[in-house]
């Protein structure tokens, strides 16, 4: 998780959503407009897949 987290540039806009965010075409309109989406994710998601096998 730390090397994805290294590719964030986190001094640009950062908008927190709620779980609804989490479709292609919110996250393809982030990208648009160089912003970062911050929202829980589901389990299914790669980043968490991740993070839970570290957490163990």
């Amino acid at each position: 998780m730390d090397t994805e987290l290294q590719k964030i540039n986190l001094q640009g806009f950062i908008y927190v959503a709620d779980s609804a965010a989490m479709t292609l075409e919110k996250q393809e309109q982030s990208r648009r407009a160089k912003t970062y989406l911050i929202t829980r994710g589901g389990n299914h998601l790669k980043i968490v897949k991740q993070s839970l096998k570290q957490a163990d």
